[in-house]
């Protein structure tokens, strides 16, 4: 499959707004809106969660492994169905293609049991024993 520097793979819907940062974060992590209206990792078990993930800072020169600090400004991105997004999938899950992804509650996402998913599989990544999270190409829904 091979490693992107971008998290939007495929974008028919090109839809962007700026935030300001309420905690520490990477790009390709699933985000939602806090209190204050800033991005913050997505909380587990939302049952519409709105599908936003933080975006590399690439006018800055920055790729997708540069943190995000808390307070600084960056893009959102709002991946419609369809899009293609790198994802992070979190550690210890195994995932293969077709699998429906949810958000695990700290920004990565995570094989759907029962929570809403966001993102179907669109590779198998096998994180089991790894001891961190992974990248994936998901599909959103």
């Amino acid at each position: 499959m091979g490693t992107y520097n971008t998290i939007r793979l495929m974008d028919y819907s090109n839809k962007f707004k700026e935030f300001v940062a309420g905690e520490a974060l990477y790009p390709g992590m699933h985000l939602e809106r806090n209190s204050s209206g800033q991005a913050v990792l997505s909380t587990e078990g939302a049952t519409d969660p709105q599908i936003m993930f933080a975006f590399e800072r690439e006018l800055l020169g920055e790729g997708i492994e540069t943190e995000i600090a808390s307070d600084e400004r960056f893009q959102v991105w709002f991946p419609g169905r369809g899009d293609e997004v790198y994802a992070l999938l979190a550690d210890e899950e195994n995932v293969v293609v077709g699998d429906k992804l949810a958000p695990d509650g700290a920004g990565h996402l995570k094989a759907a049991a029962t929570n809403t998913p966001v993102a179907v599989a669109l590779e198998t990544l096998d994180l089991t024993g790894v001891g961190e999270a992974g990248r994936i190409r998901a599909e959103v829904l």
